[in-house]
């Protein structure tokens, strides 16, 4: 069976019901008062927890007086469409709040290079040229 999420930290690999059999941590610890409590994530067994403790790299870049953010995380959820296919990060441009570019990823590696990729390609304008050819 295809692994659904995969810690960010030790990479174990669960399926959707061995993640919510996970022990839960509250979203935001300072929370005290249930009626305004955020809800809770998984907790993985090395202590990671899910949506909170997540990697990401982020640059931005501004061009032209255009804001540029290049954002690359851990997607926890495998977003790969094939049996065989696991894409656990991906790279996404957002100019101006509006999404210009994703590319997803196998490895950490491979989501570090594409990052590096990304932010060559908006630091060199082309991504404007391309936008407004």
């Amino acid at each position: 069976m295809k692994p659904e999420w995969r810690c960010g930290r030790c990479h174990h690999e669960y399926t959707s019901e061995e993640l919510r059999a996970l022990q839960h941590a509250q979203a935001v610890p300072e929370d005290t008062d249930p009626m305004y409590q955020h809800g809770f994530h998984p907790v993985c067994t090395c202590g990671y927890q899910f949506h909170r403790d997540k990697w990401r790299l982020q640059t931005e870049i501004e061009i032209g007086g255009v804001e540029i953010l290049v954002s690359t995380v851990d997607l926890e959820l495998n977003h790969g469409f094939w049996e065989n296919e696991n894409l656990w990060y991906e790279t996404m441009v957002f100019p101006e709040d509006a999404l210009e570019y994703s590319e997803r990823y196998a490895t950490r590696a491979e989501a570090m290079e594409g990052h590096k990729r990304a932010v060559g390609w908006v630091r060199s304008e082309r991504w404007l040229v391309e936008k407004l050819g």
